[in-house]
């Protein structure tokens, strides 16, 4: 049986594995994320776990698919071209489905691992910015000049409002004489 050791906090890990089922059991089986733990000999988040049948991938193939869309350096994929091309469901698990825990992963068959690859670091240019908007410059905010004490609206509504109240109580009394 193979294992797989994952150590803890593998940044960009991605492991391959196909699945050698006819169609109608390997879509089964790629919906249920329990029967699928129970292949892998863990549970990782199922976030981090892509199940499919590489036939929707059309012409980009599943190692089109791990260059273009996972960001894995072609010349790391291009050695596995040929095992990455003869899968027809695979099951692609990232380590950080394990939540930065060192894991073994023990695949069993119907389950097969291919290949373990890794994501590229993304590529950061920090040279500077050659642009007058890039200075660093900005211009004061528009602020109003600050208006002098007002009393609002709905402060001379509620006097207006307890005049009246006022008047009307009062009135009664005076009206009776």
């Amino acid at each position: 049986m193979t294992t797989l050791s994952i150590p803890a906090h593998a940044p960009g890990r991605i492991d391959v594995f196909s699945l050698d089922l006819p169609a109608a059991e390997a879509k089964r089986l790629l919906e249920d994320a329990d029967a699928l733990a129970d292949l892998l000999g863990a549970r990782p988040d199922p976030a981090q776990v892509e199940t499919f049948d590489t036939a929707v991938l059309g012409d980009l193939g599943l190692a089109g698919y791990l260059v273009e869309g996972m960001g894995v350096a072609a010349e790391d994929v291009a050695p596995h071209s040929a095992d990455l091309g003869n899968i027809s469901h695979a099951v692609v698990v990232r380590a950080a489905g394990f939540g930065g825990r060192a894991v073994t992963l023990t695949p069993r068959p119907p389950l097969n691992h291919v290949v373990t690859l890794t994501e590229e670091n993304a590529r950061i240019d920090l040279t500077p910015l050659r642009s007058a908007g890039a200075e660093g410059h900005v211009p004061p905010p528009d602020v109003p000049p600050a208006a002098g004490p007002r009393i609002s609206r709905w402060l001379w509504l509620c006097v207006a409002l307890a005049a009246l109240l006022l008047i009307a109580s009062v009135l009664p009394v005076f009206v009776s004489f």
